[in-house]
């Protein structure tokens, strides 16, 4: 586990912990059983190097990294104390996920199982067209509500929640090659127009994505 934070030019502040999940089992006792669906699904997946959990900035994990910033302390010392401090930022994460953790992959038959599936893979090679649920669910041979309340269960989020986190994902990534404009970087994403890019990228990401190109400068 280790520790990476950044403070952006502007108002956005963000802060990464990167954990083993060993830490998740051995040092917090969370058994896997407890894991959100799509960690699950992540740990299980041989090509799959990580796993991502957004959440919100708390006053506890602001008094963390504040802390992590201005301590004093040196060599041993130092790494014990870092390593205290990230544990503590994994926990309140963790509070979070586990208050919105969906329901267990264990709720859905292995039918409806493999068409969510499938759903989320068509997603991810297709995010950038336009996508509607009527396509999708006819695509896997379902109907729309059966396919929207299967996905939710699956994933704990919405189909277009999740079209709209692979558009981030693959915005961010691009944002910090520096070799497309932001406007180039909108229509690549599946966004006709740069200013709506911009409202759901600061919406998305507490950051526009201007800011997030001259913090990646840095």
């Amino acid at each position: 586990m280790s520790k990476r934070s950044k403070i952006a030019a502007g108002p956005g502040f963000s802060v990464t912990v990167l954990c083993n999940p060993s830490v998740l089992t051995e040092r917090l006792g969370i058994a896997r059983e407890e894991w959100p669906s799509t960690l699950r699904a992540c740990q299980h997946d041989a090509d799959a190097a990580w796993f991502a959990e957004a959440g919100r900035l708390t006053p506890e994990m602001l008094v963390s990294v504040r802390s992590l910033q201005t301590m004093a302390f040196q060599g041993l010392t130092r790494r014990t104390y870092v390593e205290a401090r990230a544990i503590e930022l994994v926990c309140d994460l963790w509070e979070q996920v586990a208050k919105q953790a969906p329901a267990p992959l264990g709720a859905l038959d292995a039918r409806t199982l493999t068409k969510v599936e499938k759903t989320r893979l068509h997603i991810d090679a297709n995010f950038a067209e336009p996508l509607f649920m009527q396509g999708l669910a006819r695509n896997v041979g379902t109907n729309e509500t059966k396919l929207s309340q299967a996905f939710r269960t699956a994933f704990g989020m919405t189909v277009f929640e999740y079209v709209r986190n692979r558009r981030m994902e693959e915005a961010r990534r691009l944002l910090r090659r520096f070799d497309m404009s932001v406007t180039e970087i909108a229509f690549e994403v599946g966004y006709e127009h740069s200013c709506n890019f911009s409202v759901a990228y600061k919406r998305h990401f507490g950051i526009t994505p201007k800011s997030e190109r001259a913090a990646a400068s840095h």
